[in-house]
């Protein structure tokens, strides 16, 4: 006798893929009850048709981390009906006893947690966005190849004297990418939400009634907090604003969590300048 297949209709089911190169691992949660598990080739227009075609009628919800397949698998699974969020690996809560990690346990976790509905996810450019990130990208990573052997290079120089020092400058450079790594300044509601997509807000940890900040939570571009960082060391020398704000911190809370904060003062006027339609101005309070 032909065993008579579960009807998933009208149910919900959610769906947790874990992306490597080769292949997924997707297990698959329904009413809190791990109903299905599989690994398949990573393919992401395959792996949206095989979830409809596990669970025909349900309503189907999908999640993965976010890494090095960027958000092809995103496009494919939302075009296919499938609502998939793409989640930040350091937003994801780890239990303090989990010694065991395998790709079953992590892709579990997943589905499981966006069952209970605690996953957030990132905010997914546009393939036209992607684009417009692909240039600086692609030049940061051909700079840092080369910066190694320019390092190298100049120390020997100035160990003899053959360099002058010089004032770096920024401009267009540091410019670009980090627009392109905001997006549409729009989408931020103020500007903590603004640090927080830059990842310059330092992480929570609660537990029961007990809480207590963390290191910074380091979601969104690595590369435009890097920049953020970096233009921050270098704009409050000479910003009599900045450098009052700075000193006033390092006193009590060392360099380097002043110059975070100088980094989201700098992004607070930048979000100002697109509100406002202004050029930037050095000095500002805001």
């Amino acid at each position: 006798m032909t065993e008579q297949r579960r009807s998933y209709a009208g149910e919900c089911v959610y769906v947790g893929v874990d992306v490597h190169k080769e292949t997924y691992t997707v297990p698959c949660v329904c009413h809190k009850q791990l109903v299905k598990t599989a690994t398949v080739q990573a393919e992401p227009a395959s792996l949206a048709a095989s979830v409809r075609r596990w669970f025909p009628g349900a309503t189907l919800a999908s999640a993965y981390e976010a890494g090095f397949s960027a958000f092809v698998l995103h496009r494919a699974l939302t075009q296919a009906g499938i609502s998939n969020i793409v989640v930040n690996p350091a937003s994801l809560a780890v239990a303090a006893n989990a010694k065991v990690k395998t790709d079953r346990r992590d892709s579990k976790r997943l589905a499981v947690d966006l069952a209970d509905g605690r996953l957030r996810g990132i905010s997914v450019p546009t393939e036209e966005e992607a684009r417009a990130r692909l240039l600086p990208r692609t030049r940061a990573q051909l700079v840092e190849h080369r910066a190694t052997l320019a390092r190298q290079s100049k120390a020997t120089l100035h160990q003899f004297g053959l360099i002058a020092p010089s004032r770096p400058g920024i401009g267009e450079v540091v410019a670009r990418p980090v627009a392109t790594a905001l997006g549409d300044m729009t989408r931020f509601a103020n500007e903590r939400a603004l640090c927080s997509d830059t990842g310059l807000t330092p992480s929570a940890y609660a537990s029961g009634a007990a809480g207590r900040r963390g290191p910074l939570s380091r979601q969104g571009s690595s590369r435009g907090r890097h920049l953020l960082i970096e233009t921050a060391w270098r704009a409050f020398p000479y910003d009599a604003v900045l450098q009052t704000m700075f000193e006033r911190i390092a006193a009590t809370r060392g360099k380097k969590r002043a110059i975070v904060a100088i980094a989201r003062r700098l992004i607070g006027r930048i979000r100002a300048c697109f509100r406002q339609g202004t050029m930037y101005a050095v000095g500002t309070l805001t």
